[in-house]
């Protein structure tokens, strides 16, 4: 609360900035300056809050990419290009200024926030003030319940412009320029008319990038255009058919895009019950009835089509990844090397025609055709171009491939991915790769994940690719190319979001799903390590995956997520339960630092973990859901036991629609089953064993299943026979492979082989029948057919065990 002699003060627009004076400069406002045009940025001591243009970062800059961000508090927020940073708008930009400072520094409905969640926040406040001022309302202090409810209303829109009335400012600025009073905002592309969007919107009271983007202006825009009768306006009319199609945009926003639009009002209320917003506090309480998390589950769409990816589409987009990084790469390395070289517009014309049958022959089957220059015309391509993609458009695809490859196996967020460095991958021992990565949302720090041998190759090649873009910006980031220094733009533009689907297409792949398109964001990929470990053998025997999963090792996944992580995860939860334990007042800062840090990086480990459950659970509910459908067989008494689950969950669903619904629809049992699926998949198993044989239902720590484990039976019995001494051993938690082999997974009562492992088992039987034909000496033969008669004794009881459902 503020004090007595600070809250009895009358506000105006004279004295209200001295109420940034009771903060101190948050310590992630690395500077600031009086406005974004200023040239200078002031920092350490001579930070002031009074300026209008801060310098955020939460982030170690050394090792974080892009880990600063600039934040405005002189945006456009009504009308006629109206700023926060008039006079008339002093109250609001100190109240903005107000709520970014407490979220940065103590938090208000929560801990403090990071300098990217701050800016969004300040940009969300920006549409409630320019809300407000579209209704005609000057201060907080003035809007009541009904506005609010208003505003929700609103939110149900498409699109954030509909906070404002842009429709009526659109006819207001139009009606203006048929008067003759003003003109639309255009300027000239080669004599072509374009709107000037930044002007535009600051006209409109909007940000430039929501007028521009919104296809619904647009249509808006070209209706009105009629009413001109001149050549610019059918010129424009054209352009913007061209820039910006017409397809209407969605019909309702996401939930969390709601959410985030009524944070600032949960925000301001909180600091004006607190007293921190004396000048202008919001009187009422808006979330009296619902909070804000109803009121956006309520009215926004879940936003579901962004969380996850398939298999099948996992692992072709993975599959063709992996094929640029080992087989496209050189071609392309060489081009781009070539074509640096080339720095005159003459020379690179004169080396294409020299070089294009080269770089042709020297391509692997299956890598687009280049073309020797930077870009490809738009708008009139030449011929020698057309079915080629040009080096730089080549160099953005590689490095897709890469981060595609990196982030499948590393479960790494895009920022993180993009902010690897040079020498981030460390060969701990031979053939043994961890990657230093840096975890941006808890442990603000680097970290080392185990990776497969693959990794090494996209890291390779993407040293490789931004050796002279480092030297060239003394900055140790790996995705960044280089095209010529003397540029105004020397660097080759990559954004990996906005290139995944285009890596799809050029590569022919289609999603799984008939009728479906591709929505790809790099975030999709964070569980296609635990992916590959369940669903690799079902996938493993289409060509293009063969060379792609020789490069993917499922047991190094096994240990690390079985027996790393948890140990990582136990012991630290130990060392935090020891210092938790120390008397608070013994605690020294480092204590307290530490506990803060050691939180953050169990809360990273644990999530490492949830991913790999996660992923676990949607593959036993797969693999029950098609045996019920009668699309998978599996064998052996693993999958007797499968079996005798499954009839008991389709009993008990058959019952619950009996009692509940008078239908007959045999489509009405699978919503309950799927749900008993989903509870049984927690603490029920069917992980794939090393070899692709066979799958294993054995739990782990569950004592009578590891008692029945054939694989821990045999490690008993070699302990025996065993010279050494081996001192007292451990328990088993868990099955050991090590101990495993066909034979033994096939009598084991944990044994359950679906169709992929049965074409597997079919393949050993058949190679041991030919070396039992083959033999060079009678004994041998004698021992292959007695192994082949074993094999075959072994899948026949395998398959008696499902009583002829196989």
């Amino acid at each position: 609360m503020l004090d007595a002699a600070v809250s009895s003060i009358e506000y105006d627009n004279s004295n209200v900035a001295r109420l940034l004076a009771m903060y101190a400069v948050p310590g992630c406002v690395l500077a600031t300056k009086p406005s974004f045009t200023s040239p200078v940025w002031f920092r350490e001591s001579e930070r002031d809050l009074q300026h209008n243009c801060w310098l955020l970062s939460s982030h170690d800059g050394s090792k974080k990419r892009n880990s600063e961000i600039e934040t405005s508090f002189e945006t456009v927020v009504d009308v006629n290009s109206v700023k926060l940073s008039d006079t008339s708008m002093v109250f609001d930009n100190v109240s903005k200024k107000i709520v970014v400072i407490n979220s940065l520094s103590f938090g208000i409905a929560g801990p403090p926030v990071g300098s990217y969640e701050a800016n969004k926040l300040s940009l969300n406040v920006d549409w409630l003030f320019r809300w407000r001022q579209g209704l005609g309302i000057s201060f907080n202090s003035d809007i009541k319940f009904e506005h609010f409810r208003d505003f929700v209303e609103r939110l149900k829109e498409a699109e954030l412009l509909d906070l404002v009335p842009i429709a009526s400012r659109l006819d207001t600025l139009v009606a203006d320029s048929l008067a003759g009073n003003l003109s639309l905002p255009i300027y000239y592309v080669n004599k072509k008319p374009r709107i000037a969007w930044v002007p535009l919107a600051a006209k409109l009271g909007v940000p430039e990038r929501a007028l521009s983007n919104s296809v619904n202006f647009r249509l808006e825009l070209l209706d009105r255009l009629e009413a001109f009768d001149n050549i610019n306006a059918t010129a424009l009319a054209a352009s913007l058919r061209c820039e910006g199609g017409e397809t209407p945009a969605i019909s309702r926003r996401s939930a969390g895009n709601i959410n985030a639009s009524l944070k600032p009002w949960q925000l301001i209320t909180q600091l004006s019950q607190r007293g921190l917003l004396p000048h202008d506090p919001l009187t009422f309480n808006p979330f009296r009835d619902e909070s804000r998390y109803v009121i956006a589950s309520t009215i926004g769409t879940s936003g579901k089509r962004t969380t996850t990816l398939l298999p099948p589409d996992y692992f072709v987009l993975l599959a063709s990844a992996s094929t640029w990084v080992l087989e496209f790469s050189k071609a392309i390395l060489r081009a781009y090397s070539l074509l640096r070289s080339a720095r005159s517009s003459w020379r690179q014309a004169r080396l294409r025609a020299e070089l294009t049958p080269m770089l042709d022959a020297a391509a692997r089957a299956g890598c687009p055709p280049l073309y020797f220059a930077w870009h490809i015309g738009r708008s009139r391509p030449s011929s020698e171009a057309v079915g080629r993609i040009s080096i730089a458009e080549a160099v953005k695809l590689l490095m897709t491939a890469c981060a595609i490859v990196i982030a499948g196996f590393s479960a790494r967020r895009d920022g993180e991915i993009e902010s690897l460095r040079r020498g981030c991958l460390i060969e701990s021992r031979r053939g043994i790769y961890e990657l230093s990565a840096y975890i941006e949302k808890t442990k603000r720090d680097l970290d080392l994940i185990p990776v497969p041998a693959l990794v090494k190759s996209a890291i390779t090649v993407l040293q490789k690719l931004s050796r002279e873009a480092r030297k060239f910006s003394g900055e140790p980031w790996l995705f960044q190319a280089l095209k010529n220094e003397g540029e105004e733009r020397p660097f080759i533009r990559f954004v990996p979001n906005d290139l995944l689907v285009r890596f799809a297409e050029i590569n022919g792949l289609t999603p799984s799903e008939p009728g479906t398109t591709w929505f790809l964001k790099m975030h999709m990929f964070r569980r296609a390590f635990a992916i590959l470990y369940y669903h690799g053998n079902r996938f493993a025997s289409l060509d293009a995956l063969s060379q792609f999963l020789r490069h993917f090792d499922p047991e190094m996944t096994r240990i690390y997520v079985n027996e790393i992580l948890p140990g990582q995860i136990a012991r630290l939860r130990e060392e935090i339960e020891a210092r938790v334990q120390m008397a608070f007042a013994a605690q020294t800062d480092e204590d307290r630092n530490w506990l803060a840090d050691a939180r953050d990086r169990l809360k990273e480990l644990q999530g490492r973990g949830d991913i790999f459950n996660e992923v676990r659970c949607e593959y036993v509910v797969s693999r029950m859901l098609e045996m019920y459908d009668g699309k998978e067989k599996p064998i052996g008494l693993g999958a007797a036991g499968l079996y005798a689950d499954l009839d008991a969950m389709v009993e008990k669903a058959a019952a619950q629609v009996r009692l509940g619904s008078r239908t007959n629809d045999p489509a009405a049992i699978r919503p309950p089953l799927i749900k008993q699926l989903h509870k049984y998949a927690n603490d029920n198993f069917v992980e794939p064993v090393p070899g692709r044989a066979v799958q294993c239902r054995c739990k782990p720590g569950d004592e009578e299943d590891l008692k029945r484990a054939e694989c821990l039976k045999e490690k008993r019995a070699s302990r025996l026979f065993s010279s050494a001494d081996q001192g007292e051993q451990p328990p088993d938690q868990r099955p050991d492979f090590n101990f495993s082999n066909l034979l033994v997974c096939l009598r084991c009562v944990h044994c359950a082989a679906f169709s992929e492992n049965q074409l597997v088992i079919d393949d050993a039987v058949a190679s041991v029948e030919v070396s039992a034909k083959r033999a060079a000496t009678p004994s041998l033969k004698e021992t292959a057919t007695a192994k082949l008669h074993g094999l075959k004794d072994a899948v026949q009881s395998a398959r008696a065990a499902v009583g002829g459902r196989a």
